[in-house]
């Protein structure tokens, strides 16, 4: 298989920052116990301890997009946040947010792509 060459080098580094930076924030917010999403929380019905697992995890799986030894693990982890968030949005019937997990998702899945095996091969 051809190898993709150095724009795919580039593009794979914008994408992991730029969705580590927004993951990274939205973790901080929820570890600091701000206003809106301890009261999203609080609306959805779920328990104060889940805000601060997600913003954990959201900061774990940022964090790990900036090693490409643990980048994997991060876009998995960041996936799975992305999944119940976009859950979360349908079961409250909030239609309207649901372009924030698709566009993560959309992301996350090309960080997958151009990290994947086929880029060593």
């Amino acid at each position: 298989m051809a190898e993709r060459g150095r724009w795919a080098d580039h593009l794979l580094l914008a994408v992991c920052v730029a969705t580590g930076l927004i993951f990274g924030v939205s973790g901080l917010q929820k570890l600091f116990y701000l206003e809106v999403p301890a009261g999203e929380f609080a609306v959805w019905g779920y328990p104060r301890w889940l805000l601060f697992a997600v913003g954990a995890a959201e900061l774990v799986g940022a964090l790990a997009l900036f090693s490409s030894g643990r980048r994997i693990a991060g876009v998995l982890i960041l996936t799975g946040i992305v999944i119940a968030a976009g859950y979360t949005h349908l079961r409250h019937l909030e239609y309207v947010a649901m372009w924030r997990p698709l566009i993560l998702g959309g992301m996350l899945g090309l960080i997958y792509w151009l990290s994947g095996p086929q880029r060593n091969g």
